[in-house]
């Protein structure tokens, strides 16, 4: 089996031991209670380690994952605004892949997805900081906010708190088993998913890096990027970051459970064209020159043309 069969190596009387022994407990302990009904199936099959593995680390990042940004909703209510609630997306990617790294087996495929996510996680981060400072709120949550009228506390923890960092883990998913997985020999779909996954990461960045330029030439002017990136489709963030996250994915295939990882890039998918790219165009619903660049530009896919 090339899954470890605990949670990794305990945790040492440092400081992150003392911050991860409680999510290391409580997770193992919700792992027993959701497996003991097939705890004897599971041993029979030679399969109960590894499942409990997971399991276990996924519980532990669970818990870390909604307390670290629990802090983030109370701050957004008070100042009532939902746009710094991003800020725990990108940091939630880099804090559980560190943490999951340190708990694992910590092979060369492990720092690589790690490395890559705290750089990606704490990049993405500052860029939305960055933007926060420089433009303001984002419009899309106080769309959503005026909306809900009074019950935003409500919503906004139901949907932008218990719900993105729900389907952040199971985006997360590949990343669990990769950083739990033992088993450190390359194979095809392990080159060609850090291709993808280094490409994927250079697009988002790049495609940014355009906008933000872009916008501190053309501020308040209406215009809409059409250069770079944005030239060939609208949202070339997002499909970088799709072929960044199938990249990790292929990494994970030749592992035990990797094949069922595929739901991570599902996932993102469906949150980016159910969520992200519609709230986002809605904005440019009445600006002439954007429904322009909307019948001659790609959505999500560069190069093909049209809607």
């Amino acid at each position: 089996m090339n899954i470890l069969p605990g949670a990794g190596p305990e945790s040492g009387p440092g400081v992150l031991g003392v911050v991860t022994k409680p999510f290391e407990m409580v997770g193992k302990g919700i792992s027993n209670v959701l497996f003991a009904p097939f705890s004897r199936l599971l041993n029979l099959l030679g399969l109960y380690q590894a499942f409990m593995a997971i399991a276990t680390l996924l519980a532990q990042s669970f818990g870390m994952l909604y307390a670290g940004t629990f802090v983030l909703y109370v701050i957004t209510q008070i100042l009532g605004d939902n746009t710094l609630l991003d800020l725990g997306w990108g940091l939630g990617f880099a804090g559980i892949a560190a943490f999951t790294y340190y708990q694992g087996a910590m092979t060369t495929r492990a720092a690589f997805v790690t490395a890559l996510l705290v750089i990606w996680g704490i990049r993405l981060s500052i860029h939305l900081l960055y933007r926060y400072i420089c433009c303001g709120p984002d419009k899309r949550h106080q769309a959503m906010r005026k909306q809900w009228g009074s019950l935003a506390w409500l919503q906004t923890f139901l949907s932008c708190y218990l719900l993105h960092n729900f389907l952040m883990l199971l985006i997360l998913v590949p990343v669990l088993i990769i950083n739990i997985s033992s088993q450190a020999e390359f194979v095809t779909t392990d080159y060609i998913g850090m291709g993808l996954a280094i490409v994927g990461f250079l697009i988002e960045f790049v495609s940014d890096l355009q906008l933000h330029m872009f916008r501190a030439k053309h501020k308040d002017s209406g215009q809409v990027c059409k250069t770079g990136l944005w030239g060939l489709c609208r949202h070339p963030n997002y499909f970088g970051d799709f072929l960044m996250w199938t990249g990790i994915w292929l990494m994970a295939y030749a592992l035990p459970g990797g094949i069922a990882a595929i739901i991570s890039p599902i996932v993102l998918l469906l949150v980016f064209c159910c969520y992200s790219i519609p709230t986002t165009e809605k904005i440019f619903a009445a600006n002439t020159a954007y429904q322009e660049y909307k019948k001659c530009t790609s959505c999500f896919i560069p190069w093909i043309s049209g809607k």
